[in-house]
């Protein structure tokens, strides 16, 4: 006979049995609703999370908590975020601001348009922003539209210290700043050309669609990864249709190929961009941006008890960037296989799926896992590609094991490690 486990091991494990039908109502909605892909979503960390927004809310028990879950939309996006954690800073894409300044400057358009999709938060959208700024000028007026299911994230005052400002501020863009009360503030020249909207990217396309709205740039980074592959679809195809003849969509590094099957769009050649345009975009003479450090002020924030764990700030990688590779090109640039650092072969990979070679690319993101095997990006590639030949129970374990290296570097990074995605 089997005994009962004792004591507050047996109360939990109960507990989680009683309320396993709001998780799996809560599941199932993530995946139909919000196109999670099945291999993103753990049933564990829902059970856990409404034992946790139970005791917040101060709510009677877990079957409450479900409840408001599911009548309240800020609610249920708070639930979201638990699997697509905002992870952003100022000018976290160095190159693609680079591309942008340019994009602007040559741009015809009267309006420079921007949209911003699942935007996870200010650093995004106030970076796009001095990018379009700075390289417009006076020439023409920039309206940005940020938009996040998240409301709680535009809440907040539009303000950056610690983490946000983990990569420094360009030296172009500092004029745009000021430091007050150890945060970085963008000035009102940026902010006012920003409208923020918390609404689903379904909702804002429609809107846009109705309203005949076309985009010269649209921005959808690091969501489209945990999207079940057609929602994912429906996404990029529905941004495709309210972007600019002459517009540029803007992806994550481990998006550009999934981005560029789903729309027709091409990858620019400019290296580390991750940029897709109707017609290639080459890459230009313009060196990497300069940085400056934060002031002195926020240093000595990411020291204090504020901030203690952050590391120092990084130092440039302009130097070792890869050059860009034509899309035409059969073969990529080779990287010594001696090398030892994970993410030059994440971006080997990359090039190699963006021409077509799916195997040299499964074994260069291999080869990043070999070297790190928490690298989310790596991991990412490796599970499209093993879809992709049909190996589908692969792909799924190696998306998990994606998923749990995505939750702990979020884990670290809450306390100041620094972490990144290889």
């Amino acid at each position: 006979m089997n005994e009962r486990p004792a004591g507050e091991d047996w109360r939990k494990r109960e507990a989680a049995t009683s309320h396993s039908a709001e998780t799996a109502s809560l599941l199932v909605r993530l995946q139909r609703q919000s196109g999670f892909s099945v291999a993103m979503l753990s049933s564990e960390r829902v059970w856990s999370y409404l034992a946790t927004r139970t005791a917040e809310l101060g709510l009677r028990d877990l079957f409450a908590c479900a409840r408001r879950i599911e009548a309240d939309p800020s609610e249920y996006a708070r639930l979201e975020a638990l699997f697509s954690p905002p992870e952003t800073w100022l000018f976290r894409y160095p190159e693609s601001c680079s591309f942008l300044r340019e994009f602007a400057r040559n741009s015809n358009a009267t309006v420079l348009r921007a949209l911003i999709v699942g935007s996870g938060g200010w650093c995004e959208p106030v970076s796009i922003a001095a990018a379009l700024i700075d390289g417009a000028g006076s020439a023409r007026a920039v309206d940005i539209l940020a938009t996040d299911r998240n409301a709680a994230l535009f809440a907040t005052e539009p303000r950056f210290g610690g983490m946000h400002v983990r990569g420094g501020i360009p030296t172009w863009a500092a004029p745009h700043f000021t430091e007050s009360e150890g945060y970085m503030r963008a000035s009102a020249a940026i902010l006012r050309h920003i409208r923020a909207e918390p609404t689903t990217a379904a909702s804002t396309i429609d809107t846009a669609l109705d309203r005949g709205d076309l985009f010269d740039v649209i921005v959808f980074r690091n969501v489209a990864i945990y999207l079940d592959e057609d929602v994912r679809v429906r996404v990029f195809t529905g941004l495709l249709k309210i972007l600019a003849q002459q517009g540029v969509l803007l992806v994550g590094h481990a998006e550009s190929h999934a981005a560029s099957q789903a729309t027709g769009l091409a990858p620019t050649a400019a290296a580390n961009v991750f940029a897709l345009t109707r017609d290639p975009i080459p890459p230009t003479a313009s060196s990497a941006p300069q940085r400056v450090e934060v002031p002195s002020a926020i240093t000595e924030l990411r020291n204090s008890h504020l901030s203690p764990s952050v590391p120092p700030l990084p130092r440039s990688t302009s130097s070792s960037t890869p050059h860009p590779v034509p899309l035409a090109c059969a073969s990529p640039i080779p990287i010594p296989e001696a090398a030892i650092d994970p993410a030059k072969h994440v971006a080997r990979a990359l090039e190699l799926e963006t021409v077509g070679d799916f195997a040299a690319a499964e074994r260069a993101a291999v080869r990043a896992i070999y070297l790190d095997r928490v690298c989310e990006a790596a991991l990412l590639i490796a599970a499209r590609l093993a879809e992709r030949r049909g190996a589908h129970s692969d792909a799924k374990r190696l998306r998990q094991r994606a998923l749990r290296a995505h939750l702990e570097r979020g884990d670290r990074t809450s306390k100041g490690d620094g972490a990144d995605a290889c």
